[in-house]
């Protein structure tokens, strides 16, 4: 569906759109994470990398794109934190959208 109206209607809708598919994707990594499948923790992450991308968010978009490769060169363990810290961030960037949104 293409938003009409304004600005600020188009990225609050791609903003909820994200919201819903982050909470998804949160809990796909989290039960990965409980188990160490780092195949679907680096599949996981590596969808929040390009959502995050598209909508701007560098630093949570690095961030998954550093656990990425760390998967990708056998060199990550820390399942017990990368859902928290990635939430962490998730919260910074989404306050500094919804910042840049109101200012539309």
């Amino acid at each position: 569906m293409i938003a009409e109206g304004s600005p600020s209607t188009f990225f609050n809708d791609l903003k909820d759109t994200f919201k819903r598919e982050w909470s998804e994707s949160m809990s796909r990594l989290q039960k990965a994470c409980e188990v160490s499948d780092s195949t679907e923790v680096r599949k996981t992450v590596h969808y929040l990398a390009g959502s995050s991308a598209n909508l701007g968010l560098k630093r949570l978009h690095g961030i998954c794109c550093t656990i990425e490769q760390n998967i990708d060169e056998n060199n990550f363990s820390a399942y017990s934190v990368c859902p928290e810290h990635l939430q962490e961030e998730y919260l910074i960037s989404m306050k500094a959208l919804e910042d840049y949104i109101d200012q539309l």
